[in-house]
């Protein structure tokens, strides 16, 4: 992971920036595959969005709030600006 991160900070010094898009999408597939590794489709398969979505909520969505802020609960943006 810490290589994935090397490279990502590599393509950005380099102005290669699709790349450092595209590898840094990858993060939040590799850590919710990590972290959540009990949502499976109904078939056993891994369920791929699930893991992505749930690690970006947990991890990432705080971050993209726009000026109306969280849900009552303070768990979500309202209006994330990325989804």
């Amino acid at each position: 992971m810490i290589e994935k991160i090397k490279d990502i900070t590599l393509a950005l010094t380099n102005k290669s920036y699709l790349s450092a898009l595209a590898l840094a999408l990858t993060l939040p597939d590799i850590c919710g595959q990590i972290e959540y590794p009990d949502l499976k489709k109904k078939n056993g398969e891994r369920n791929i969005r699930k893991q992505y979505v749930a690690w970006f909520d947990d991890w990432v969505n705080e971050y993209f709030a726009d000026n109306t802020g969280w849900i009552e609960d303070g768990s979500k943006a309202n209006n994330p600006y990325f989804t």
